[in-house]
């Protein structure tokens, strides 16, 4: 399934409008051990360097309430849509 079909599942869902403004993201590093971490509820947050989000104009500074969905490494498989300050597990049913 791809991000953009996720969203719109979990829009439909839980009541969230398609128009809200999401980002699909892997995290840096060691992502598909990370994106494990955030679905056993145990990584709770992440940081960015603030001073790079002036460079690129293009992606805003992240802030409470922004929606993200998190990729594993092949950017396939999604680990979790999170909603700072918390995560927001989201499971598909069967």
């Amino acid at each position: 399934m791809k991000a953009e079909e996720l969203w719109k599942l979990y829009c439909k869902e839980c009541n969230v409008k398609e128009e809200t403004h999401y980002e699909a993201w892997c995290f840096g590093g060691a992502p598909d051990n990370l994106g494990a971490l955030v679905m056993l509820g145990i990584k709770t947050a992440t940081a960015s360097a603030y001073d790079l989000y002036q460079f690129d104009e293009e992606e805003p500074m992240p802030k409470a309430g922004d929606y993200s969905i998190i990729l594993d490494s092949q950017r396939m498989r999604h680990y979790a849509l999170y909603k700072p300050p918390r995560p927001i597990m989201f499971r598909l049913k069967k």
